[in-house]
């Protein structure tokens, strides 16, 4: 993911299972690199395991699974850092809240550090 380039512009960039793995820092370096494929009108999803994960202590005890859980503030917070304004950040989870969704949409108000 990191290395990955193209000339192609995506109405949508899926990744689930991964940010989850990187550290804030990798993260928002991972971000912005992704930023430049959306299109204009697109918009991507990032899952992450939310902290209210009841299984987090069976995944990292048992299964040796050890993982990054972030608060919705915090990947709000990662968003912003990473020049998305508050009008094109969404939240969203599954029933059980154990994974979160965060949505990022390339609007008009959207500024690339390019």
């Amino acid at each position: 993911a990191f290395d990955f380039t193209s000339d192609k512009k995506y109405r949508m960039i899926w990744s689930a299972g991964l940010f989850d793995y990187l550290n804030d820092k990798k993260f928002i370096f991972l971000l912005n690199h992704l930023i430049p494929l959306l299109g204009d009108d697109g918009e991507m999803v990032i899952g992450n395991f939310s902290t209210h994960n009841p299984t987090q202590a069976y995944m990292e005890i048992i299964g040796d699974w050890r993982l990054i859980h972030r608060t919705p503030e915090q990947l709000i917070s990662l968003a912003k850092a990473c020049n998305f304004k508050e009008d094109d950040i969404h939240l969203g989870q599954e029933p059980e809240g154990v994974n979160l969704f965060l949505h990022l949409k390339r609007g008009e108000k959207f500024i690339s550090k390019g």
